[in-house]
């Protein structure tokens, strides 16, 4: 049972694949706990599909919004989201009026028409993370799935023929 002398080195290409394997799985563990903690409590990923709201919110970011944020506590300049027909908006609150609030895109040179309501509120936004929804966009296309479903092939086939050498290493 004598250890393979590069089996925990650098050099040997079936120690980095197997560290690369044990590193994304981690990865995605990570972000699934992540993700179940912050639906949990509330908070939702949005992406911005417009420059409504540049240079603050650029196209292509996601915002976390907190869906139990209080409509009646909301103030001038919060971030909120909300329904307007079929799509869902990320605007900044331009005037409060009551239990109306009137909105408008940092880009925009007028206020949105209409209101938002208490009904169509979605929530408030609490966090923001650029670009990051090119990639979720990306990954829910036809050809992320592709792409995605040849990642997890890599990985399961990899993670088989690195356990495979290490049990031929042991054998020797």
């Amino acid at each position: 049972m004598k250890k393979h002398s590069t089996e925990n080195r650098w050099d040997d290409p079936v120690f980095v694949l197997n560290k690369l394997i044990n590193a994304v799985i981690f990865i995605l563990i990570a972000l699934g706990i992540i993700s179940l903690v912050l639906f949990v409590i509330g908070i939702r990923p949005y992406v911005v599909l417009s420059g409504s709201m540049e240079p603050k919110i650029g196209t292509g970011s996601v915002v976390f919004v907190n869906q139990h944020a209080s409509f009646a506590e909301l103030k001038k300049d919060d971030v909120i989201t909300f329904r307007s027909g079929d799509a869902t908006v990320t605007h900044r609150v331009y005037e409060v009026d009551g239990d109306k609030v009137i909105t408008k895109g940092d880009a925009n040179k007028v206020p949105d028409v209409g209101y938002v309501t208490a009904n169509n509120f979605v929530g408030k936004d609490v966090y923001m993370v650029p670009k990051l929804g090119f990639m979720i966009e990306f990954i829910q296309s036809w050809q992320g799935w592709a792409v995605s479903a040849v990642i997890v092939v890599i990985l399961v086939v990899g993670s088989l023929l690195t356990g495979r050498d290490k049990e031929e290493k042991v054998e020797k």
